[in-house]
């Protein structure tokens, strides 16, 4: 680990969009064969700088120096700097094209090495003729880590690309990184979740308000000490929790959603099979498992964008409303697994994806209250400690600060039916858990709440009760504490099957 394949000098940048310095002074040196983590809040400055590390964003100034020399990149205008491979948090394919064809866009390269590149790292399942736009965001992130390989990178960035490792698929993520290693590959993880730092990687670097605060290797620092130069001396375990005081019974209450016997099929495949539970007043109800095993069809079902083909789907005792205009009109909130395809316009501003849901009370007459709409949005914004200017384009954000404000959004006025995907992907541990509070808090108001978590441990955190989802069925449903977590993970594996729903 002593070689150094590159480093970064004196990188400064400032988005001129809204004046924010996302990087200052910073220095950073990654070793041939070492995996080297980045780490920091959100807004921290971290997508930023893998950004500029790619040759993907201009900085204002700094160098960066390969083992073959220096690049100075002013110079760089757009796209990677050959032998340096990018695995992005959210994907920019043009969803037209197939998963082979995206992979080559702007460079040169056969499309048949695709399923070459994927067998020869182990990252199977992915069929390179799927469009882009039929697959989820995690699938996504696994095709663009193929679609990196394929180049032969020296250098590999991946920012938070372990959301594309779902529980059943972490030892494919952990033994990939290994490979990468033991071929000679320096990768830089951009990531929140620091146990992945303790798991695989070498060394650590945090970033704080766009500075580096300091590196270490990994075994020579530990979580609390971590958690501190992350968030400064405020640590989030200090964080007051906020007890279940509110929830009522589900036995003694009527149903808000209740599915009996739901199946839907695709191209003739059963993708949902008899799936039966109900959601009560006071409750969160958790359903976890892999998204291509039926997570992400039943995300459709109940958010009104994918109809059943045999069961039923009542809502307060009537027939489901067919189509997501329904849904919402029938009052529900919905915050989806796809933050920035389904959840927010990214070319429109903080503010007009924030307001959306609220245009009546912030309107009279059928114009708009520009000093009630600032109020409003700035409180949300304080509130979800929300980096960036509201009238900042929401692309402009980064991933975590754009899941901040679509949560904003659809928790915003004490919803009592809430349908929340994966609510703490791409947010750092602070963040986490504030956001999950805000949830359980809803819930002890009597909120019904339904939560389709990807992450085993979310689901078991959050949830009271829990159901597991694989091969397109439904576990039976059972308090939460009472799941044992190696249960629970071989039943999302497939490992475990059978069980009546309740």
């Amino acid at each position: 680990m002593d070689e150094v394949a590159v480093s970064l000098k004196g990188i400064n940048h400032r988005w001129p969009s809204n004046g924010v310095t996302a990087c200052r002074n910073v220095s950073l040196n990654l070793h041939t064969g070492c995996l080297h983590a980045l780490v920091g809040e959100n807004g921290a400055g971290k997508t930023t700088l893998g950004l500029i590390l790619s040759g993907v964003l201009k900085p204002d100034s700094g160098t960066v120096q390969l083992k073959s020399g220096n690049i100075d990149l002013k110079e760089k205008t757009r796209g990677l700097i050959p032998g340096i491979g990018l695995i992005r948090q959210r994907s920019i394919w043009p969803p037209v094209l197939s998963l082979k064809e995206a992979a080559v866009v702007g460079r040169s390269g056969e499309q048949s090495s695709f399923s070459k590149t994927a067998e020869k790292w182990n990252l199977n399942g992915i069929n390179p003729d799927t469009r882009v736009s039929a697959m989820d965001a995690a699938g996504l992130q696994r095709a663009e880590m193929i679609a990196a390989l394929m180049f032969n990178p020296e250098i590999l960035i991946l920012d938070e690309p372990s959301s594309a490792w779902e529980e059943g698929r972490g030892n494919e993520f952990y033994q990939l990184m290994k490979q990468l290693k033991g071929a000679g590959r320096t990768v830089m993880l951009i990531t929140h979740r620091l146990d992945d730092v303790f798991s695989i990687a070498d060394q650590v670097t945090v970033m704080r308000h766009g500075h580096v605060t300091g590196t270490w290797n990994v075994k020579d620092i530990d979580y609390s000490m971590l958690t501190r130069e992350m968030f400064g001396e405020e640590e989030s375990s200090d964080m007051p929790l906020i007890k279940k005081v509110l929830t009522p019974s589900p036995k003694v209450l009527q149903a808000r959603i209740e599915a009996y016997r739901v199946g839907v099929s695709i191209s003739g495949q059963k993708v949902l099979d008899g799936l039966s539970f109900k959601l009560h007043p006071g409750e969160i109800l958790g359903i976890t498992g892999l998204r291509e095993e039926g997570l992400s069809y039943l995300e459709d079902v109940i958010s009104g964008n994918l109809k059943i083909d045999t069961g039923s789907l009542i809502l307060d005792s009537r027939p489901i409303p067919q189509g997501a205009p329904g849904m919402r009109k029938a009052g529900l909130h919905y915050v989806p697994s796809d933050k920035t395809g389904r959840g927010a316009s990214l070319s429109s501003t903080m503010t007009e994806n924030m307001i959306i849901l609220e245009t009546e009370k912030l309107s009279k007459d059928g114009w708009f209250l520009p000093r009630k709409i600032n109020k409003w949005v700035e409180e949300r914004r304080e509130d979800g400690e929300i980096t960036g200017n509201p009238n900042q384009k929401l692309e402009e954000l980064s991933g975590g600060n754009i899941q901040k404000v679509i949560l904003q959004r659809e928790l915003a006025g004490n919803p009592q039916l809430l349908v929340v995907a994966d609510p703490a992907w791409g947010l750092d541990e602070r963040s986490r858990q504030k956001i999950h509070e805000k949830i359980k808090l809803l819930r002890d108001k009597g909120a019904s709440i339904l939560l389709l978590a990807s992450e085993l441990d979310e689901a078991l955190e959050l949830s009271d009760r829990m159901g597991i989802l694989s091969r397109g069925q439904l576990s039976d449903i059972k308090a939460a504490e009472l799941w044992d977590r190696n249960d629970a993970a071989e039943w999302i594996a497939g490992v475990k099957t059978g069980g009546s729903p309740v």
